[in-house]
């Protein structure tokens, strides 16, 4: 089944697999602590004892008689095949998920490698690996032209469009210390095919932006770009396309932005015979382009093509079109239009409390823009309660640390602070920025 989900990397949608097909994986076990203390099984009969590891890796790769050592050797060739640096486990689950690994012939052949010494658990909760041991000198010389290491290759591949997409999450300790991994992979790219290419290009990329290293994220989106474009590949070249633009905006290089966005949307509306949910991102971010331009009318028209084809695509009664609604009543509100704002502020909020669940982000967002509007319009304790209500939620759903939190609990002790001192006099500074979250 399809997950999709809005992080920190921005958004994308449609997540197939290389070969055209739906992919999916089970969610990862991120714990990258103490390894499982279970020991090796042993056999109750009088066949051969079992070997050390070191000769039983050897026995399997030339004889191939083991299935659960037939686990280790191909973990620890997927191993080699990353960079000499720190490996957080959660990628190596990312990718063991992906080709559908059991759970516990891994975590038996993390163990084994680390009885042998190949595999050491750092302070810092990452593990290196050893490849100056022969046992992982004898592995790669053994596989590295293998089919079975092209397989392993794609599986990170793949491991990166799941990761990109949202159906998997990675903190981002873990994902700051992957990125020599998918570069060193991003090397392999005559390995490869085109898609592939592109989505390790799309989560190299992603990571560089949210650490606001914007040179680097361009980098890597224009090198996917540069490999998707001939190949015609649409997945994920469009979201690559939304995402540099992100990046320029991000720098106020509004110029560059605006073309990569509408770049985005010919290339989407031409490659694909249906509409993207690719192509209303970039519609919705487009707008937000316009909007801090002033461009209002384009802004319009460029959010109500999103909200068009997300509900097109999704139903009226889903989170993306809620969010959707949220920043179109933002660029209203902009323009001092508050009653256009307030309704669809709850119409937004209505769609939450019907369909989504009221414990949703979407929800809290859209009672810290409505207390915006109702301050401004003088129904004081509406704002109040309105403002109450989206930190109680925020601190419920987020957490009391989360920058949304913070800023709808910052917002609330303005509205309180104006409405105590100002409202004898009847006047009001000004209210709180609604909060429109524009890369969506």
């Amino acid at each position: 089944m399809k997950k999709l989900f809005k992080d920190s990397l921005g958004l994308v949608f449609d997540h197939p697999s290389f070969d055209g097909k739906n992919s999916s994986a089970k969610q990862p076990m991120h714990s990258v602590g103490a390894y499982r203390s279970h020991g090796v099984s042993t056999s109750t009969d009088c066949a051969q004892p079992k070997l050390p590891v070191s000769q039983r890796l050897l026995k399997q790769v030339l004889l191939d008689s083991n299935p659960v050592d037939s686990y280790l050797v191909t973990l620890l060739t997927l191993l080699t095949l990353f960079a000499h640096a720190p490996i957080p486990w959660a990628l190596v689950d990312v990718v063991t998920d992906a080709m559908a690994w059991p759970q516990e012939h891994v975590d038996q052949a993390r163990l084994d490698l680390c009885v042998e010494g190949v595999l050491n658990l750092t302070d810092a909760g990452f593990y290196e690996l050893d490849k100056s041991s022969s046992l992982c000198q004898q592995a790669q010389t053994l596989l590295a032209d293998s089919v079975q290491t092209q397989l392993l290759v794609e599986a990170i591949a793949l491991a990166a469009q799941l990761i990109a997409c949202g159906t998997i999450v990675m903190t981002s300790e873990e994902l700051a210390a992957a990125l020599p991994h998918w570069e060193a992979i991003a090397e392999r790219e005559s390995a490869l095919p085109p898609e592939a290419i592109g989505w390790v290009c799309l989560v190299v990329g992603n990571t560089y932006s949210a650490s606001l290293e914007y040179a680097s994220a361009e980098t890597w989106y224009q090198r996917g770009i540069v490999v998707l474009q001939p190949a015609r590949q649409m997945h994920p070249l469009v979201a690559l396309l939304n995402n540099l633009a992100q990046v320029y905006a991000r720098q106020e290089n509004w110029l560059d932005s605006e073309a990569t966005y509408l770049e985005a949307i010919a290339l989407g509306q031409q490659w694909s015979t249906t509409q993207s949910l690719d192509i209303a991102t970039s519609y919705n971010n487009l707008a937000g382009v316009y909007k801090v331009q002033k461009r209002y009318h384009e802004a319009e028209t460029a959010y109500l093509k999103a909200i068009e084809l997300k509900q097109a695509l999704l139903g009226d009664r889903h989170p993306l079109v809620a969010l959707s609604l949220n920043n179109l009543a933002g660029l209203y509100y902009s323009q001092q239009n508050c009653i256009q704002a307030e309704s669809l502020y709850l119409k937004a909020l209505d769609l939450c409390r019907g369909k989504l669940g009221y414990d949703h982000p979407i929800a809290a967002t859209s009672l810290h823009n409505l207390a915006s509007i109702y301050l401004v319009q003088g129904d004081y304790q509406q704002a109040i309660d309105m403002g109450r209500q989206a930190v109680d939620l925020a601190e419920q759903i987020l957490g009391i640390d989360h920058p949304d939190t913070l800023t709808y609990r910052q917002s609330l002790a303005l509205i309180q602070s104006q409405v105590g001192s100002e409202q004898a006099s009847g006047w009001i500074r000004g209210a709180p920025k609604v909060f429109s979250r524009w890369f969506a």
